[in-house]
């Protein structure tokens, strides 16, 4: 299969929130390798629900800006990279309210307070300044994403962008778990609310966009490079 890539966006690897939630997952998206849930702050009654998380953990600790996407034949990879550098080069950083946990559906993610303008602008300028480098979707790619229950505009999107949920359907969210019975998430947002609320202290500071690539379907994605954005003016 072809490799596929990915804009995210995620806390410095120092970060203790990118430390603690990636030890939570079990995988370092930085670093590309499996970390040890182990720590004095992941405690006992978190590890029965470790089995819950083996989808998220392929994609690590990070928020989703542009869906991964295979490149497009006419493109390269060298090309994406310049083009995301540019886009960052051209951003710059900023501030949003803090995050908070949260159930979403089925699914338990960090997502900010308040709504954030500047936010949902980077991702909808990821989404289109970026889409010249994504090839078309197979059949099988649109099957996967069960397009019958998907609204009508959802269903453009994804036809139109490669991915549903952009643009005045885009959610700024950090995925902590698979997706769920409500009982299960109930159960793991009151043991790990503990663990990650004394993190979230802080407003959420978005300074960077990783490009990731996943090998084949079903490998974890890695980083394969940093765009920081630009530092304020004042």
């Amino acid at each position: 299969m072809t490799s596929r890539y990915a804009l995210y966006f995620t806390f410095a690897e120092a970060d203790p929130l990118y430390q603690q939630a990636s030890r939570w997952l079990g995988y370092d998206i930085y670093h590309a390798r499996a970390v040890e849930f182990q720590s004095p702050d992941l405690t006992q009654s978190l590890l029965p629900y470790r089995s819950h998380l083996s989808r998220a953990s392929i994609y690590g600790f990070h928020a989703t800006l542009k869906a991964p996407f295979r490149l497009h034949p006419d493109k390269t990879r060298a090309g994406l990279i310049e083009a995301v550098e540019q886009l960052a080069s051209t951003t710059r950083i900023f501030e949003c309210a803090a995050l908070g946990l949260q159930k979403m559906n089925d699914f338990i993610a960090l997502v900010p307070l308040t709504p954030c303008a500047r936010l949902n602008l980077l991702a909808r300028n990821c989404v289109q300044l970026l889409e010249p480098f994504r090839d078309v979707l197979t059949r099988n790619d649109i099957h996967r994403r069960d397009p019958h229950e998907l609204s009508k505009r959802q269903r453009q999107y994804l036809q139109q962008w490669g991915y549903p949920y952009v643009l005045d359907e885009f959610l700024f969210h950090m995925t902590l778990t698979d997706r769920l019975p409500a009982a299960t998430l109930d159960k793991i947002q009151l043991v790990l609310e503990p663990v990650i609320r004394p993190l979230l202290l802080r407003p959420l500071r978005v300074d960077r966009i990783l490009l990731l690539q996943q090998d084949n379907q079903g490998q974890n994605f890695q980083v394969i490079s940093i765009h920081y954005l630009q530092k304020s003016d004042d």
